[in-house]
């Protein structure tokens, strides 16, 4: 009985032994695997490239690719590296959204009538007039719309090339920008401090006009009786915006004077594709050329076609009352507008 006790208990132990060792080697198995396991990307440390001579590959396994680290103090933000900032503010943001209920177009593809044809027989009578038009006036404000002037317009049309812009009212002698500019930039001095040297120092600087202020235009235009249509007409000839210079000595303002002329009628498609400010509706905008055309300004005769060729403030009855020259503008108006009322009898 004891000798069949013994071998049972035997029996018994002997499968548990059995499994705790495969269970051991398995293990073993998988600590061998798991060591044994390379990524994609291992490279080993000898490794030295086929077309790197061998000098150069010892060389490059010696040295260490050099990292540079920035130490702060807990707390600080790391420094800002300003080489790599760039100035996106300045610029127009080609995904910027639109700034209003619909992308208008109306007004960029408007086309413009030509002028019908005239003969000279046809033209009855003629005068032409000089006016200034004010755009302090109230009427005259959307001369001024902030970043859309009249002269911010005109200059960029002279420096794309699409107008040409003349130094008087002949229209005989072109300008180019340099010349434009030349009247618009001023260069100037003024104290700077170094802050290197710890002095002042003077230092050239560019003085550039301010386009708010440009308040004045000349117009230049021909009143006639078209004897075919029987109707009085008008056809405006040129357009300059006036500068007002200052002495910096005595602090006095020179007289107005233009900057260039501008030949309307070649200029006419140009005015079509720019918009007015419309106040009282803006869903209704209309360009430049309709507003001239439609005499949607408020101006002033400074001048007149006379043998002397005398403006107003020539003659020495104006010469010191601008009360009596406006005055006389006036007279002026009411000469053309008796004229074509004296044809017709009642």
């Amino acid at each position: 009985m004891t000798v069949l006790f013994f071998f049972s208990a035997f029996a018994l132990i002997l499968p548990n032994d059995s499994f705790g060792q495969t269970k051991k080697k398995a293990k073993k198995v998988v600590k061998k695997q798991d060591s044994e396991y390379v990524p994609d990307d291992y490279v080993p440390e000898d490794y030295v490239p086929d077309d790197v001579p061998e000098a150069a590959g010892k060389n490059n396994m010696s040295t260490k690719p050099k990292t540079t680290t920035t130490t702060t103090t807990p707390g600080t933000k790391p420094p800002v590296v300003l080489s790599e900032a760039k100035d996106t503010a300045s610029k127009p943001d080609a995904d910027a959204p639109l700034d209003d209920i619909v992308n208008k177009k109306l007004t960029e593809n408007k086309l413009v009538l030509a002028y019908e044809p005239l003969h000279e027989r046809d033209i009855l009578w003629q005068r032409r007039i000089w006016r200034v038009i004010d755009c302090r006036q109230k009427m005259n404000l959307p001369f001024m719309y902030n970043g859309e002037e009249l002269f911010t317009i005109l200059k960029k049309g002279i420096e794309k090339g699409e107008l040409k812009s003349y130094s008087n009212d002949n229209f005989w002698h072109k300008q180019t920008t340099e010349d434009i500019n030349s009247q618009l930039f001023k260069a100037d001095t003024a104290e700077v401090y170094d802050p290197e040297t710890g002095t002042y120092v003077y230092q050239a600087i560019r003085d550039d006009i301010d386009p708010q202020s440009i308040n004045q235009f000349r117009i230049k235009e021909d009143w006639y009786f078209d004897s075919e249509s029987s109707v009085m007409k008008v056809r405006i000839l040129g357009i300059a915006p006036m500068i007002v210079e200052i002495d910096k000595t005595t602090l006095m303002e020179y007289p107005p004077r233009p900057v260039f002329w501008i030949y309307y009628p070649d200029a006419r498609k140009f005015l079509s594709q720019h918009r007015v400010f419309n106040e009282d509706n803006i869903a209704s905008p209309i360009s430049w050329d309709d507003l001239f055309e439609m005499r949607r300004f408020e101006s002033y005769i400074v001048k007149r076609s006379n043998v002397n060729d005398y403006r107003l403030k020539d003659y020495p009855e104006f010469a010191e009352n601008g009360v009596d020259r406006l005055l006389e503008s006036d007279k002026v108006k009411e000469e053309i507008f008796n004229f074509e009322h004296d044809l017709w009898s009642y």
